[in-house]
């Protein structure tokens, strides 16, 4: 009989006896039953969905103490769970209220999934496969090397492949026509987070394939912030459609696993298509020459590029405090120091400007779609808790993390591990004066245990793996 030592709430879930072998069988009178290893993941535990209401009880031991209580409601949702002793074991009481969709959203899921249907019952020929997104105005990132990969060797011979991405007007104009041709299609590819996807009922066989944006599993997102601010329902549909995962490394994919509410085996440590690029020396060469034409200020001087994340519970409310940088006094330091800072702002955050009067030695780099491609004219990374500090990390680019608001961050957003182990070695600063320190002192910190962890399969032959897995494995 397991014996229940220590116990604690962990992000969605209910972690039970670390680092030592749990198994739990949970029933409750209704005849049902679900089986949890050392996390009782309350999301997606229960083949695939949030553990439901009621009384769930198993055959342990509790000698962990007070009982634990995990509260993940929001957005209309209460959900509350409660671990603890009971009669002859343990007992696990969950208090579920579903959310409740609202007329106009069931109805225009309806019309939504109707066309869906309308595309499935239309004439289709051969494999159809199909690459889509909002947040892109065309397949580039991730899907841009997958799609040149899969031709290159010849995949695509005898297949229709096609691209649906948003280049402005109409989301609902969009929506219709990519719903249609999501029905015509047997894979479906995306690479963020797609909120068209998640109200369709898609057809037995139909692959999704979720290469996602970002690398590692730095802060927290999808299930993960069940009952933060800006976080999912638990009993939200998002993301539990993926048929695959496409993920960095080995030590990443339980992460991946919980924040999208799925299975660990459709999680793939096959490596990240777009990090390829940091293992071409042409490439390099090529966005050096880009960034050298595009800010020729830049010339003969340390280029430090700052590329912060935004504040925000997400798109709408997304910003960056731009009183958090004491421009005169770091257009001083560059002058003096022979430096230039490239600014990178998230996509997320509008309306940011760099104040006038200091051209020679700030750009705002903006324009430029991909924050990789500019780590490759940098001498140093100014960041604090975003993820380009994974693709910094294949450079063996120095990095600095800026992290002003760091107790209110990890108490809004959260990481998958304890901050300290993303920063490598490298200098943590909370003060603007002590960021200028840092600057002006020598580099510090070695990224090559943290790279191998979290980035263990990318190296430069993820785009083809990638490809060989969407189009070879019907």
């Amino acid at each position: 009989m397991t014996t229940i030592r220590t116990a604690r709430p962990e992000r969605c879930s209910l972690l039970l006896n670390e680092g030592e072998e749990v198994r739990l069988t949970w029933a409750n009178d209704r005849g049902e039953h679900f089986v949890t290893d050392g996390h009782i993941d309350l999301a997606s535990g229960c083949n695939g969905r949030p553990v439901p209401g009621g009384v769930w009880t198993a055959d342990a031991v509790w000698e962990a103490g007070d009982p634990l209580f995990a509260d993940l409601s929001g957005d209309g949702t209460l959900y509350q769970a409660a671990l603890g002793p009971s009669e002859g074991g343990v007992a696990l009481h969950i208090t579920y209220a579903p959310h409740k969709a609202s007329f106009s959203q069931k109805a225009a899921d309806g019309a939504l999934n109707l066309i869906y249907r309308l595309g499935r019952l239309a004439s289709r020929k051969g494999d159809r496969f199909l690459f889509a997104g909002d947040a892109r105005a065309k397949a580039d990132g991730n899907a841009a090397f997958v799609l040149a990969a899969a031709e290159r060797l010849g995949l695509t011979a005898g297949k229709v492949v096609s691209t649906a991405y948003r280049a402005g007007g109409k989301q609902v104009a969009f929506y219709a026509k990519t719903a249609f041709r999501m029905g015509r299609s047997d894979t479906l590819v995306v690479d963020d987070y797609f909120p068209l996807l998640y109200h369709l009922k898609l057809s037995k066989g139909v692959r999704v394939f979720q290469l996602w944006h970002a690398c590692g599993a730095f802060k927290t997102v999808g299930y993960s912030r069940a009952g933060k601010p800006g976080g999912l329902r638990v009993d939200d549909i998002t993301h539990r459609c993926y048929t695959h995962v496409i993920v960095s490394s080995e030590a990443v994919r339980p992460y991946y696993a919980e924040a999208f509410g799925l299975p660990l085996e459709r999680v793939k440590a096959v490596g990240v298509p777009r990090t390829d690029a940091f293992f071409d020396k042409a490439y390099a060469q090529q966005k050096k020459a880009e960034f050298a034409a595009a800010f020729p200020q830049a010339a003969g001087k340390q280029v430090i590029l700052f590329a912060p994340t935004f504040r925000g519970n997400g798109r709408e409310s997304a910003h960056y405090p731009n009183d958090a940088i004491d421009w005169p006094a770091l257009a001083d330091f560059c002058r003096r120091h022979k430096a230039f800072v490239a600014v990178k702002m998230h996509p997320f955050v509008k309306g940011f400007a760099l104040p006038a009067g200091y051209e020679d030695v700030f750009a705002d780099a903006s324009a430029v779609r991909e924050v990789n491609d500019l780590l490759f004219a940098a001498d140093r990374l100014v960041t604090d808790y975003s993820s380009v500090i994974y693709e910094a990390a294949l450079l063996g680019l120095p990095t600095l993390f800026y992290v002003f608001d760091r107790a209110e961050y990890t108490a809004a957003r959260d990481f998958y591990e304890p901050f300290d182990a993303y920063t490598a070695g490298g200098a943590v600063v909370e003060t603007f004066p002590a960021l200028l320190a840092a600057l002006a002192a020598p580099p510090v910190g070695d990224a090559a245990a943290f790279r191998e962890r979290s980035l263990g399969a990318c190296d430069g032959a993820a785009s083809e793996r990638v490809a060989r897995l969407i189009f070879e494995n019907r």
